[in-house]
């Protein structure tokens, strides 16, 4: 006769009987029954459902069916006695096991340590909303030009002033542009970090002063009164959070300006951490330049497609309200919006390498689960005749079962809780060797999300490792049967060469990954930067501010009279100074205009140059002269073009003398007096067309009657001793010109590149660290099973020898089994490879990620370790004497 359709499912009553007194249970299972009988016509899902619930609530709530409460408390305490006992018994056990005790929890340490470590990043940078109220609806409001293959483009003021109609689109759209500020007056002078402002600015982020006022109408307009908003770090560090520090004047690149207010604190512009905040006025000029940054508030109701769209219908307005922009260019370039979600400016690349090295973690903690998993199964075959016992004796397969998950999850919590102090103390660790450009790092710290992340890691770690013993329960009784024999047949193993499989395999792919960033590094380190000795170059940033003189004409002369107190200081063999250094991304660029070639129109660098420049900074000189003084004062239309121009245009570098090329076509032409060398001007990973070099002061320059540069780079080469050990002389030199000026952004050359690389060499160190520890916990995995297999297997053995095996041949058995298991990895490591390091390919350089030299020492590596793992238990292997062996059987 079937069962009752009315009847409970077996499983959920038989929970329901787990840890109830025997008196008490027939009751308690009567009074569920009929409570689920009456709720059963309302549907069977509905009603086990609902009888689960039931039983998940059973020991903490009184039923409905009238328990009493005698019986309730009998249930709790009887509960609350078994999970005490099995929590003394597990405690025991692993006391009785301290190796395997340590081993276990120091690789679930370190699995869950670096994993939540990298986690804490990511969670910073890439999870957490931005801190800015309803971050969502922040957008960056960019242009696209497909005609010149630009894929992101700042705005102009031409089109910024069309866009900022868009009053459908957006609550609020305003405008910012980086710049940095000497500052006197105020204590030492200092050169700080500063941005401009458009007066909607901080209304689009919805930002208010805490003390004081923000921009408003006529501030930063021509002639007005100057004004400024300090970041709040700024305020405490430079005025000692001075709450009346409202109304102060101090000077500004030599300019009075009053402090208007105090922004809160955590405040700061995407990607640019600022120390006060500038009001800008728009200027719209005769010539176009792309420097503004564009952020909006989204009105309710609007989204990106529409805001778009609304932007693309009011852009061709540019060309009809300003001569510097035609249709036809906008035509011609596919000028277009581009509006797009500010956290992608925020986060930008930098969050394809996060997420490969948060992969690359979570194979470490994939690594540390098998092996612990591998530590519990062996543990669990060796106890098959204690649990055949305690089965005997009385116990039920489920209070087996609840000993043997609450023994995994002990494991799980000392080791999570271990993993989480290693990353308390990971993670300052990791951010000094992160790069500079690592987005939102004041954010990055251990909270309330990280913490609930290591708990989850917990929970899938007991389910994991915690579930691999179990099917050994049902097995118990084979150990009576054999009479306690440890036999280990083919079965058995296959678990176990499984885990040690996977873990050579997810090894190997972080082998290759970290061997992919090697030869990425030093592929970086061995291109030619364009410049020489970096090491013995010392930079630094001076301003010449309008304090000092208001002439133009007399901004040239300023500078000369810093570079020949320069000259002076021992050690110094050439100083020079540009309005931009190769790597520190301050270059202008735009196109290379050719008098008399039929090239395409290159677009390169412009840099103003003074002084041995070129000397100092070690760049050649590949034909005729550079740039003079009297080139200079005498206002010569001259410049230079770096090689790669040169032979662009015209071939050579030879061809190139004499030549004449212009910015803009209201520029007059210049005359090509010499050609330099090639310089990686913003990246070494990046091949780039070269650039022109002109003097600091111009006359006629793209619309204006003259330009020049009071903001120069300057570069001091130092030969003999370590530059900084000059430093204070040098300080000393420029103030002995003027006492005011701060000296900014102080470093060598051989600083720069390093910080060229810092991202590649964050991410190698990361892989390889990772790869490392795989490596290490795949070589433990594998040397755990052979000294296993040959424990068990030690019968087999001796018998073998008995017969004759010699001892090579006995080592060859277990060294072959060694070679087998690590073959096996590497055939599915290279093939969870092959799809897993495509996400390399925009960190990689010059190489590919499927190289196959990195795949080969990867796997030689590999192999080597897992042999040497082997070797120890092939040489305990053959030391077994058959004798005993045999007669102990």
């Amino acid at each position: 006769m079937g069962r009752s359709s009315l009847e409970p499912p077996r499983i959920l009553r038989a929970l329901t009987g787990l840890g109830v007194p025997r008196d008490d249970r027939e009751a308690v299972l009567a009074d569920l029954d009929d409570l689920y009988r009456r709720i059963r016509p309302r549907g069977r899902l509905r009603a086990w459902l609902w009888y689960a619930r039931q039983v998940a609530s059973f020991p903490l709530t009184r039923a409905r069916s009238g328990m009493s409460d005698g019986a309730r408390h009998s249930i709790l305490r009887a509960l609350s006695t078994d999970v005490a006992q099995d929590t003394r018994y597990a405690i025991r056990g692993f006391r009785n096991t301290p190796g395997l005790a340590a081993v276990a929890l120091l690789t679930l340490a370190i699995g869950i340590g670096a994993t939540v470590a990298i986690f804490t990043i990511v969670n910073a940078v890439l999870l957490q909303p931005l801190p800015f109220e309803r971050p969502d609806r922040l957008v960056a409001v960019d242009l696209l030009a497909p005609g010149i293959a630009a894929t992101s483009l700042r705005q102009t003021a031409h089109t910024y002033v069309v866009i900022a109609e868009a009053e459908s689109s957006f609550e609020a759209l305003g405008a910012w542009v980086p710049s940095s500020a000497a500052v006197t007056g105020a204590g030492t002078p200092e050169r700080v970090s500063t941005a401009w402002l458009t007066e909607d600015m901080l209304r689009a982020f919805r930002v208010a002063p805490v003390l004081g006022r923000t921009f408003g109408p006529g501030d930063g307009e021509p002639g007005g009164p100057r004004v400024a908003l300090l970041d709040h770090g700024f305020w405490a560090s430079r005025f000692g959070s001075d709450p009346g520090v409202v109304g102060r004047t101090f000077h500004v690149d030599g300019e009075t300006t009053t402090i208007v207010g105090v922004l809160p604190g955590g405040f700061a512009l995407p990607g640019h951490d600022a120390s006060m905040y500038l009001p800008m006025v728009l200027q719209v000029g005769p010539t176009i330049s792309f420097d503004y940054r564009a952020v909006g508030r989204l009105a309710d109701g609007a989204t990106i497609v529409t805001a778009n769209a609304d932007i693309d219908r009011l852009l061709p307005r540019a060309a009809d309200r300003f001569d510097a922009i035609s249709r036809d260019d906008m035509e011609r370039v596919g000028l277009r919006s581009h509006v797009h979600p500010l956290r992608d400016v925020v986060v930008g690349d930098s969050g394809t390498i996060l997420w490969v090295l948060l992969g690359a973690v979570g194979l470490v903690l994939l690594i540390a689960i098998a092996n612990v998993a591998n530590l519990l199964l062996v543990r669990a075959e060796d106890r098959d005749h204690e649990l055949a016992v305690r089965a005997a004796l009385g116990a039920t397969r489920l209070r087996l079962v609840r000993q043997s998950i609450l023994e995994s999850g002990l494991l799980s919590v000392l080791g999570g809780v271990l993993g989480l102090a290693l990353a308390y103390a990971g993670v300052p660790l990791l951010l000094r060797v992160a790069p500079d450009t690592l987005p939102r790092a004041a954010e990055i710290h251990i909270d309330l999300t990280v913490g609930l992340f290591a708990l989850a890691l917990m929970m899938a770690a007991t389910v994991a490792f915690g579930l691999v013993p179990l099917r050994r329960i049902g097995r118990a009784g084979a150990a009576i049967a054999s009479g306690g024999r440890s036999t280990t047949p083919k079965g058995r193993a296959r678990g176990r060469n499984v885990l040690v499989v996977a873990e050579v395999s997810l090894a190997l792919v972080l082998l290759i990954g970290a061997g992919l960033m090697v030869r990425t590094l030093v592929a970086l380190r061995s291109v030619d930067p364009g410049f020489a000795h970096p090491g013995e170059v010392l930079t630094f940033r001076l301003t010449i501010p309008r304090s000092a003189t208001s002439s133009p004409e007399r901004i040239p002369d300023a500078h000369g009279r810093i570079l020949e107190a320069l000259a002076t200081v021992p050690g110094v063999t050439a100083v020079g100074a540009a309005s931009g250094l190769p790597l520190e991304r301050r270059s202008n660029r735009n196109t290379i205009l050719a008098r008399d070639s039929d090239e395409e129109p290159v677009s390169g660098f412009y840099k103003g140059v003074v002084g041995d420049y070129f000397t100092a900074m070690g760049i050649p000189l590949v034909a005729g002269r550079t740039l003079t003084w009297d080139d200079l004062r005498e206002r010569r239309p001259v410049g230079l073009v770096s090689e790669g121009v040169a032979r662009r245009y015209w071939g050579s570098a030879a061809a190139a003398l004499g030549r004449h090329i212009r910015h803009d076509s209201r520029d007059p032409w210049r005359e090509i007096v010499g050609v330099v060398g090639d310089v990686h001007d913003v990246a070494l990973d990046r091949d780039e067309p070269g650039g022109a070099y002109w003097p600091i002061y111009l006359e006629e320059f793209v619309g204006f009657p003259w330009m020049v540069r009071r903001s120069l780079s300057y570069a001091v080469h130092i030969e003999g001793t370590d530059p900084l050990v000059v430093l204070p002389a040098i300080r000393q030199a420029v103030w002995s010109v003027d006492p005011s000026l701060p000296l900014a952004d102080v470093q060598t050359m051989e600083d720069r590149l390093h910080r060229s690389t810092s991202r590649t060499a964050f991410v190698l160190t990361l892989l390889g660290v990772a790869g490392a520890i795989a490596l290490v916990l795949g070589a433990i995995g594998t040397y755990g099973v052979l000294a296993h297999a040959v424990t068990s297997r030690r019968r087999e053995i001796g018998v073998r020898m008995a017969l004759g095996a010699g001892t090579r041949q006995v080592r060859w058995l277990v060294m072959r089994y060694a070679g087998g298991l690590a073959v096996a990895g590497v055939v599915v490591g290279l093939g969870a490879a092959l799809g897993l390091t495509r996400f390399l390919a925009s960190v990689v350089f010059a190489v590919r990620v499927h190289d196959p030299a990195t795949h080969a020492t990867a796997i030689a590596v590999l192999l080597g370790a897992a042999l040497l793992a082997g070797w120890l238990p092939a040489v305990r292997a053959s030391r077994v004497d058959p004798n005993t062996t045999l007669r102990s059987d």
